[in-house]
């Protein structure tokens, strides 16, 4: 017994600073593999993660004003954040940059699929049953209101105009999970002007396979335009055209009658 507890001794001796270093190692990476950053106030906080989906090739991605890398090839790309708010912005050649503020809370994930509008607009004209469909369309729509409004977020959020403002208004049907900026609480909610712009606004609608975002109308000019209304909100234009009056067919697309011509906006 006295041997051994000899032989311990001695290796402990011997190996002393290599093995406080293998402590040190354990004692720093026993946290981290387990999703714990050090966070504000040198605190010890478990992140979350957020994952960016769909991502074209050549992205550049940046995190709270902080350059974090460009995508090789398309996919998701997913990041570890520290809980709290985060801008984001993807900036992909031949687009728009898209921008977002994303809550993030620690040990969960949040997916989202940026929005990618062309600054080069993809369109297709209309001709024959198609044309027909899209003019009666354009013709019979009009602005969501309070009564008949857009229901978005998984049909959480009322979405309608009023006076030349975008209104978002929480449901509180049960299983509904409104947005968050639309409530400070669980059970504190109240209506949300999304956009109020000086111009009058001509077409409302929502954006094709979409429950976070719109398509509006203005100054002859379609824009997207995110749900979410806190800074960075993000705003697109999709086309130009002359006096553009747009309707939305059953399956969601957009549709578009101007002075020349009708089609649809492949978005």
């Amino acid at each position: 017994m006295n041997t051994l507890l000899s032989q311990i001794r001695s290796f402990v001796r011997k190996h002393f600073f290599a093995t406080l270093a293998l402590i040190v190692v354990i004692i720093i990476a026993v946290p981290y593999l387990l999703g714990y950053r050090i966070g504000p106030g040198i605190k010890l906080e478990r992140v979350g993660t957020l994952d960016l989906v769909n991502v074209p090739a050549q992205a550049s991605i940046i995190i709270d004003q902080n350059f974090t890398r460009t995508t090789k090839k398309p996919g998701d790309a997913t990041y570890e954040l520290l809980n709290g708010s985060h801008s984001v912005i993807v900036s992909v050649p031949g687009d728009f940059p898209w921008n977002a503020l994303v809550p993030i809370t620690s040990a969960k994930t949040v997916q989202i699929s940026p929005i990618f509008i062309s600054e080069h607009p993809n369109v297709t004209l209309l001709s024959g049953a198609e044309k027909d469909v899209a003019v009666q369309t354009v013709a019979s729509s009009t602005l969501p209101s309070k009564t008949a409004p857009l229901l978005l977020a998984n049909g959480c959020a009322a979405v309608y105009v009023d006076n030349n403002q975008i209104i978002a208004e929480a449901k509180t049907a049960p299983g509904c999970t409104p947005p968050p900026f639309l409530c400070d609480t669980a059970t504190s909610c109240s209506p949300t002007a999304i956009f109020s712009p000086l111009p009058t606004l001509s077409g409302v609608a929502r954006f094709p396979g979409r429950q976070d975002a719109l398509v509006v109308e203005f100054n002859n000019v379609l824009y997207a335009l995110d749900l979410d209304p806190r800074t960075p909100q993000f705003f697109a234009p999709i086309l130009g055209a002359t006096n553009p009056k747009m309707g939305t067919l059953p399956d969601g697309t957009i549709v578009v009658q101007n002075d020349a011509s009708v089609f649809r906006i492949n978005l």
